[in-house]
């Protein structure tokens, strides 16, 4: 999801709109390695006394918006403290992570009004339903390198057994069962459990 310049029927503080002539909001994001899993920190810096008052009332809260497009994760934290920790686990992402923060209504707001409007709303009670943006931070986007490889422990596509024909001096080779069945003559099979135990050997052996 990416923030788009956009107009509401209401003001909304925002770095690209002049619907609040005074305040401004922004959200320090930090990301840090937790074992495999990201520890994300959220810092909010709100300074619209208004706005601030409909988060204490409970009305408001600081609303964060996480996708990752490459592996359909999408979610949203949120929080009514200016300060928040948020566990991501590691198979979740992959690739680039957006990061959208918002301070979004989450009740109905009847005649809502600020001294922080734009002159030319001064005076001037709108009517926010739940659900609705009130705040728009920057949206932040971090490239999430992964350490570790997703398919390590994805089980094999193939089960590697000894033909009991002592008579079959070729791999047989059955694609009928759920898994690939390849059945070895014994030389090979023994040949093939001596090197799969040499961890230098492995990736030659998948790739034959």
């Amino acid at each position: 999801m990416e923030i788009k310049y956009k107009l509401y029927p209401y003001p909304v503080l925002s770095s690209y709109s002049n619907d609040y002539g005074n305040g401004a909001f922004d959200v320090a994001i930090d990301i840090v390695r937790d074992g495999y899993d990201l520890r994300i920190d959220f810092l909010a810096t709100l300074t619209c006394q208004s706005l601030q008052d409909c988060i204490k009332q409970g009305v408001a809260k600081y609303v964060y918006h996480l996708e990752c497009a490459q592996t359909g994760f999408r979610t949203i934290v949120q929080t009514d403290k200016v300060s928040k920790v948020y566990t991501l686990l590691n198979k979740a992402v992959n690739g680039k992570l957006q990061i959208c923060p918002f301070v979004v209504a989450v009740d109905d707001l009847k005649g809502f009004t600020s001294p922080d409007f734009h002159e030319d709303y001064q005076g001037i009670a709108f009517d926010i339903e739940a659900g609705c943006v009130m705040a728009v931070g920057k949206m932040v986007t971090v490239d999430i390198s992964k350490d570790i490889d997703d398919l390590a422990n994805t089980p094999s596509i193939f089960n590697i057994s000894k033909n009991p024909d002592e008579s079959c001096k070729q791999m047989l080779v059955d694609m009928s069962q759920r898994k690939i069945i390849i059945k070895l003559p014994i030389s090979d099979f023994y040949s093939y459990k001596a090197m799969s135990a040499t961890p230098l050997a492995q990736p030659i052996l998948n790739s034959l």
